[in-house]
């Protein structure tokens, strides 16, 4: 099978050659496109994590604040008090004076 040229085995195998580069482009394609797909859906991921994580510290700092104004407030009240029964204390130590 001469086409003139080359034999057909020859002619066949560079039509195949050139097929197959192109299916190969067509699948780097495919796959480099499907990365970048995938890429983005992670980074989309992300943010919402990030979004719902970010409520949920901004929440708790609140809470941790407002049990440490309260943790705070005991402690004063409690420095009050034994500043009172020092003093009382005190004066039942003394001696009478006539």
């Amino acid at each position: 099978m001469d086409n003139g040229h080359e034999p057909a085995w020859r002619a066949d195998s560079v039509e195949l050659r050139s097929e197959a580069r192109e299916d190969f482009a067509r699948l780097c394609s495919f796959v480099r496109d499907g990365f970048a797909d995938l890429k983005k859906s992670m980074r989309d991921g992300q943010a919402e994590i990030f979004k719902v994580l970010s409520g949920y510290t901004q929440s708790n700092y609140e809470r941790i604040a407002a049990r440490e104004q309260d943790s705070a407030s005991v402690l004063k009240r409690l420095a009050i008090l034994e500043s009172r029964m020092t003093e009382v204390e005190r004066r039942l130590n003394q001696p009478p004076t006539h």
